[in-house]
């Protein structure tokens, strides 16, 4: 995974700090999500989310105050967490009573299912990366978080250009991964 966070970073420097920030405090932010979501999974995609905001503004963080660092990390990524579990919360009509986030026995996915979605995950980035460059470069951004006029200032083009540009970009790797669903391609 870290590996797909510092391909999006564009100097050495920014890249040396994503890493030392990712292998230093990956546990914590991990512990901070799964202590406000309850649920392993969820705490996943907190922390996977904390990792791209911070991406954007990795020149920003500093590394010569270690408290006020694993503060910072703390506490942005406990209102991600806090975050998540609204939009969670408004996008499905349930109870309170059913809103809770247990990890449980039956939540926890069978050895086979995570290697199998790991492989699909990894065939996907590969994918991704194999992609041509006008394609890549608008779908990263998107995955980034970035909105059409947002990319479409960075890369200098129109954002219709944009849009059709991530149009085709899925439509290819949709199309890849059914053929490769259907044993057409290996």
């Amino acid at each position: 995974m870290l590996a797909i966070y510092l391909s999006l970073l564009d100097t050495q420097e920014q890249q040396d700090k994503f890493e030392y920030l990712y292998n230093r405090y990956k546990g914590l932010m991990f512990y901070v999500a799964f202590s406000v979501a309850n649920d392993h999974f969820l705490a996943e995609d907190i922390v996977h989310e904390t990792f791209l905001r911070l991406g954007r503004i990795i020149d920003d963080v500093r590394l010569d105050d270690e408290r006020e660092t694993k503060r910072f990390l703390k506490v942005t990524t406990h209102n991600l967490a806090i975050d998540q579990l609204r939009k969670l919360h408004n996008t499905q009509s349930w109870s309170n009573d059913a809103l809770e986030f247990k990890m449980d026995e039956d939540t926890v996915p069978d050895p086979e299912t995570v290697v199998i979605d790991q492989d699909a995950f990894e065939r996907l980035i590969s994918r991704v990366g194999s992609m041509d460059e006008i394609y890549r470069t608008p779908l990263s951004l998107r995955i980034q978080g970035y909105k059409i006029l947002e990319i479409a200032d960075l890369l200098e083009i129109n954002p219709q250009t944009v849009k059709v540009r991530l149009y085709r970009a899925r439509k290819i790797l949709i199309a890849e991964m059914e053929g490769e669903s259907d044993g057409t391609q290996a």
